[in-house]
């Protein structure tokens, strides 16, 4: 019973999130080991791979290049995590009117400018102004409204 040319017996493909057969025993090598950072340096050098296959016997697999490579790039970043925010420093204004605001967003412009910030840290900076700025016009804004209804006498 030959197949269409083009067309393979399961045109559905595989169901989403199902991984292949090496893949799932690579996994189950993983959780069973109980080393699982010498398992991936043992990929990493192109060690044979000891796996249970369909039947629950053991098949010996070769990881590839790209088998390798995974390796050392997962190893990596167990070993060495994803560097997390620093604390910067960079002179800024007292921020007390929107004018004080106008005057730090130029300074973080200058920084990220100059190189002294990056420009996703620059980005951080005016995130935090901007509702500052705002929390400072609501507050100036009920006092103005105070004023004034003291002024037609309504408190």
């Amino acid at each position: 019973m030959a197949f269409e040319k083009g067309r393979s017996g399961n045109p559905a493909g595989r169901r989403k999130g199902s991984p292949n057969k090496a893949t799932a025993a690579v996994r189950a090598r993983i959780g069973a080991d109980v080393d699982p950072v010498g398992f991936l340096a043992s990929v990493m050098a192109g060690e044979p791979v000891k796996a249970k296959d369909e039947t629950g016997g053991e098949r010996v697999m070769y990881p590839t290049l790209a088998d390798m490579l995974t390796a050392s790039r997962i190893l990596a970043s167990k070993l060495v995590p994803d560097a997390k925010d620093s604390p910067i420093t960079i002179a800024l204004p007292e921020i007390a009117t929107a004018d004080d605001a106008a005057k730090a967003m130029a300074a973080i412009l200058k920084a990220a400018a100059t190189g002294e910030i990056t420009p996703s840290e620059a980005q951080a900076f005016v995130a935090l102004i901007k509702p500052y700025v705002e929390a400072l016009s609501a507050a100036d804004f009920e006092k103005r409204l105070e004023e004034i209804e003291k002024r037609i006498g309504r408190k």
